[in-house]
């Protein structure tokens, strides 16, 4: 399994809209993720939709505008090598991680 040169961007058209309505764009969306700032970044666009009274879209647009990982991506790739590495059914790893 080689990580160093797994993007942090999907391997798509990154430009492509996926919700145009909003301006959201494949490049906006971080593809290294830890769960913990999966939920930050949920309670971020919940917060802005119930203070802020934006549209979802819009919130989430604004939440990843500008996104920065709180984990570096060498600890993420760590972390990652280290669970493949510990994978009991190689079936459950997906393919880029392998």
């Amino acid at each position: 399994m080689n990580l160093t040169n797994y993007q942090t961007a999907p391997p798509r058209d990154v430009e492509r809209p996926i919700f145009p309505r909003a301006g959201l764009s494949f490049s906006l969306i971080p593809s290294l993720i830890t769960p913990g700032a999966a939920e930050a970044l949920a309670v971020k666009v919940y917060r802005l939709i119930k203070t802020e009274k934006l549209d979802p879209l819009e919130a989430l647009r604004r939440s990843l505008t500008g996104y920065q990982s709180p984990v570096a991506p060498e600890i993420i790739r760590a972390q990652i090598q280290l669970a493949v590495a510990e994978a009991s059914d190689m079936d459950f790893v997906p393919d880029v991680f392998r």
